[in-house]
Parts: structure tokens; C-alpha cells; sequence
């Protein structure tokens, strides 16, 4: 056997045993990928509610501090809510249906 052609058929194992190497490592380190990607969508989506969340924490405690200050505003949230005063006369006055 000629020394070139051991040398090829030396140089095709290298090539497949670097491809076969390249091959597995992608089929490894694709799960990983594919799992961090779903953990930063789920991450923006955690994110988004988050934000969400704080809107409406700031939302109530705007309507809290509200409550705490302006009385004209807790007579106004009562009179909604059909409250009165002692001794007032409530008339409340019914829409027709059309």
C-alpha cells in the first residue's frame, strides 16, 4: 500500500471522526438551546406581568391615598354605593326598560 494512499484514507477517517464529533455535540447542545429559549420567553412573559402588577399596585395605592385625603371623593365612592348619611332620606329613582 502506497504511503499517499494511506495518508487519504488517514485524512477521510480525521474528517469523519471531526464531523461525527461536530454532529454530537449539536445533538447535545441542542436541548440546552431550545431550553433557553423557552426560559427567556417565559422570563419576558413573567416580565409583563410583572409590570402589570405594579400598574395596578400603584393604581391602588393612588386610590388609597385618595380614601385617606379627599373626603369629597369617599362621599362620592359612598353616594355610588347607595350609602347615606344618619337621618338622610335616600330616593332612588329606577330607569324604565326600553
Amino acid at each position: 500500500m502506497p504511503i499517499s494512499v494511506g495518508k487519504t484514507v488517514l485524512n477521510y477517517v480525521f474528517w469523519l471522526v471531526i464531523i461525527l464529533i461536530l454532529v454530537a455535540g449539536s445533538a447535545m447542545l441542542a436541548p440546552r438551546v431550545h431550553n433557553r429559549r423557552m426560559l427567556g420567553a417565559r422570563r419576558a412573559e413573567l416580565e409583563s406581568e410583572n409590570l402589570v402588577q405594579q400598574q395596578a399596585l400603584a393604581d391602588l395605592q393612588r386610590k388609597q391615598s385618595r380614601f385617606r385625603d379627599d373626603p369629597e371623593f369617599v362621599e362620592h365612592v359612598a353616594r355610588q354605593n347607595r350609602r347615606a348619611r344618619p337621618g338622610e332620606v335616600v330616593f332612588l329613582f329606577e330607569v324604565p326598560a326600553e
